[in-house]
């Protein structure tokens, strides 16, 4: 697994977040529910519209830090976590 140096992210005022609905889905099924179909509702009305400008697959986590770090970016760095490993 990839290592993000924290003072990396100190210095840089880098964040890294991640977020598993699963504890949503299981404690409280219908915020979850009715959550999604809100948030899918306003992506179909163009309401809601990421920016994203690269998708990398988890192993390749340093080249996007890189990015990050040296301004390269377009958008949003998504670091695609692959549950089949």
């Amino acid at each position: 697994m990839p290592k993000v140096s924290a003072n990396l992210l100190l210095v840089k005022n880098f964040a890294v977040i991640g977020f598993w609905s699963g504890g949503y889905q299981t404690h409280a099924p219908k915020i979850a529910a009715t959550s999604l179909a809100q948030v899918l509702r306003w992506w179909a009305k163009g309401t809601v519209r990421p920016q994203v400008g690269t998708v990398l697959p988890f192993t390749a986590m340093p080249e996007g830090l890189a990015l990050l770090s040296d301004r390269k970016a377009q958008g949003k760095v998504v670091i695609r976590v692959d549950q089949q490993q």
